[in-house]
């Protein structure tokens, strides 16, 4: 098991020298051409659903940390699957997704009003279980 003593060096170096983060984006042909952004928003049908589960598994160990009403921002949310997934399993009060791919964002977006609907119905059908128990009556 690795101590303290071996990140020692990696530590003195991040407070000691220069940093510098680079971020080169994803050429814009690979996020924007229709075909993707199919095969992006098909990834929770894939073995890939397993990465975001653990993703998500980190982030509820670190939310059981933060008050209730908290925000989280997903950037480079592709389709929002992860996003979706951040406010309807873990409870945060809002979810902002953000991606550079103009076409993600529509499918993103898409997908969302797809799980305001499909939430909507389940309360509904919650109310008519619900309704239909209370009107269920036992006589002798």
């Amino acid at each position: 098991m690795a101590t303290f003593l071996d990140f020692l060096p990696m530590v003195l170096a991040q407070q000691i020298g220069s940093q510098r983060l680079e971020r080169i984006p994803e050429p814009r042909a690979l996020t924007d051409a229709a075909e993707n952004v199919l095969h992006y928003n098909q990834a929770m049908m894939s073995k890939l659903s397993l990465l975001y589960a653990i993703g998500l598994e980190i982030v509820h160990r670190v939310r059981g940390q933060i008050d209730d009403g908290a925000c989280a921002l997903d950037l480079a949310c592709g389709p929002g699957h992860y996003t979706l997934s951040l406010a309807k399993h873990l409870g945060y009060e809002k979810v902002i997704g953000m991606d550079l791919s103009a076409p993600m964002v529509e499918v993103a977006t898409q997908n969302a009003t797809r799980e305001r609907e499909r939430e909507r119905e389940r309360e509904r059908e919650r109310e008519r279980r619900k309704r239909k128990k209370s009107t269920l009556s036992w006589g002798m």
